[in-house]
């Protein structure tokens, strides 16, 4: 006889507090837990979620051509965030996730709990990629993603987002994965270095798409092509891409001058 829903929903539930996987599900809930305790701490090591904030806020009182000045020239009593100086030198897709967040709530709480929230949603879809539940613990439990995410509130989750969306889609559904890529590229300029593994995945699943794909690719990019008529994006982005003095992650670990402010441990 055949189970109804309901039943089969309980057999569900039981295999999945049963053995193993209740060990998975108290090490999820032990690290979202970790998370959330990093999540209500200021962070130590970086400002720049200040700088995210602020930009935000200005962008949704003001229209985003108030990105094209520093925030010391829009409110000279910031002079106190960190590079105030500057204009903002963040891709725009960044700059539409920090306005949005500064519309529901400008708080360093909830950023962080966003992102933190974004992290379990990677580590899901990471689960949806490989069907491997160990490599979604390992991704949920990363200490580099724990810190400089929930504690740091560093927004490359939202840039794995789109990356890791698009590789869930790329064999089936492949413009719109080079779209969601172009998106990864203007939350962070880094995800271009995925560009020739996609490329490389189409061209072998159906060689006849390629150009269709990458016009796709090119059309991702229309949110930028959108804020250069208020703003010039792409110099900004562009101005300090290649002018990093303080390099945390220098090769030499005994030229301490090189890593500032970063304690020892994090070195």
């Amino acid at each position: 006889m055949e189970q109804s829903p309901i039943n089969n929903k309980k057999t569900a539930l039981l295999n999945l507090l049963s053995g193993k996987n209740a060990i998975l599900l108290l090490l999820f809930a032990g690290v979202a837990g970790l998370r959330l305790f990093y999540c209500s701490k200021l962070p130590v090591n970086t400002g720049d979620i200040l700088r995210h904030i602020y930009y935000g806020l200005f962008a949704a009182k003001l229209g985003p051509a108030a990105v094209g000045h520093a925030l010391v020239e829009l409110d000279p009593k910031l002079g106190w965030v960190a590079w105030s100086g500057l204009a903002y030198n963040y891709p725009v897709v960044a700059l539409l996730f920090f306005t949005v967040i500064a519309k529901l709530s400008p708080t360093i709480f909830f950023v962080k709990f966003v992102l933190t929230f974004i992290e379990a949603v990677n580590a899901t879809v990471i689960f949806r990629c490989t069907n491997q539940i160990w490599l979604a613990l390992l991704y949920w439990a990363s200490p580099i993603s724990i810190w400089w995410v929930s504690h740091e509130g560093q927004f490359e989750p939202l840039q794995n987002l789109f990356v890791l969306v698009a590789l869930l889609t790329l064999k089936k559904r492949s413009r719109l994965a080079f779209v969601l890529l172009a998106l990864a590229v203007q939350v962070k300029l880094t995800a271009i270095f995925f560009v020739p593994c996609f490329v490389l995945v189409a061209w072998r699943e159906r060689p006849q798409d390629l150009p269709a794909v990458l016009v796709a690719f090119v059309l991702g990019f229309a949110p930028t092509l959108l804020a250069g008529f208020y703003y010039p994006v792409t110099a900004q982005v562009m101005s300090t891409a290649w002018s990093t003095i303080c390099n945390p992650y220098y090769w030499n670990v005994y030229r301490h001058e090189m890593f500032t402010w970063n304690p020892t441990w994090l070195i």
